[in-house]
């Protein structure tokens, strides 16, 4: 007797680039766009042409649209090397080194067209009525160590014990990331980013872990209760806990679908701060993309 698959099972991603065919086809059409757009007016090196081409060259070192997805999606997924990813599409390192910083741009305009990029920056005002929660929290990843002392000490995080970057992310009940803060050093306390942004949720009720104990709590922002020093927490409180981290829940899994690039899992080698800035918004989009086009092929299946 054949077992009974679930709906789940039918999504197959491809793991080099973490979406199926129809995703990847559907960013595909984007990609081209952008990217012929570019190629017409910038050369690789990012100067303005002389001339308009209309169409790129045959000879160039890393021909056709289909080539520079995969380049890019590889290259973030897997965080390859640049003498890996070079080897893998037969081309030199300082060429890798140059398309992935020309490309990095063209990647987010065409995520940003399909509507998948969060808002991003050090504001957020939620205009959704249909929302029922939002959940907040903040996302660290390791970067490489700087060469001064004092700047080293700036990113290091005493939870971690690495040098790390954070941003502050906002989800809603489906791990729709809809909004991403700037990045803050490692050492910068969670409470104390969030000091730093400009938040507005309106009524809709906005959860929130211990570590932004403290808070404005208004009507609408919730903070789980803290056990107080040698003693126990109340029954009804903790149940209140309980089911306040069933639906946090939802945004770890979101900061587990941007950390699906394994260039934010593990130690990011890029040292530019505005290139890991577009990196970390990629990432948000393409957790987005996911869930936003299973969420219609779950609610096509039912």
């Amino acid at each position: 007797m054949k077992k009974k698959q679930s709906k789940s099972s039918h999504i197959k991603d491809n793991q080099l680039t973490s979406l199926t065919e129809a995703e990847y086809e559907k960013l595909l059409n984007e990609f081209d766009k952008a990217v012929k757009k570019k190629i017409k007016y910038y050369t690789l090196k990012g100067a303005l042409r002389k001339y308009v081409r209309e169409k790129e060259s045959l000879n160039s070192s890393l021909y056709g649209s289909r080539n520079k997805l995969n380049f890019m999606l590889l290259g973030m997924k897997g965080n390859m090397t640049q003498e890996l990813l070079g080897m893998c599409f037969q081309i030199s390192q300082p060429k890798v080194s140059e398309w992935f910083g020309y490309l990095l741009p063209v990647l987010e305009t065409s995520l940003e067209e399909l509507g998948m990029c969060p808002n991003f920056g050090m504001s957020y005002k939620h205009k959704e009525e249909e929302t029922s929660y939002l959940l907040g929290d903040v996302t660290e990843r390791e970067i490489p160590r700087k060469t001064c002392y004092e700047a080293q000490k700036e990113d290091f995080s005493g939870k971690t014990h690495k040098h790390t970057e954070k941003n502050f992310g906002i989800c809603n009940p489906e791990s729709y990331i809809v909004f991403l803060s700037y990045s803050f050093s490692g050492s910068t306390h969670d409470k104390a980013i969030y000091d730093e942004l400009e938040i507005d949720v309106g009524p809709v009720p906005f959860l929130l872990d211990l570590g932004f104990l403290g808070v404005d709590e208004s009507i609408s922002t919730m903070v789980p209760f803290k056990k107080p020093k040698g003693k126990k927490l109340g029954l009804v409180k903790k149940q209140i806990n309980q089911a306040m981290a069933k639906l946090r829940v939802k945004i770890e899994h979101a900061f587990a679908g941007l950390k699906r690039l394994r260039m934010l899992k593990e130690k990011i080698r890029i040292p530019s701060y505005d290139k890991r800035q577009i990196i970390v918004k990629i990432a948000a989009a393409l957790h987005n993309f996911r869930v936003q086009n299973r969420k219609a092929f779950f609610i096509h299946s039912q």
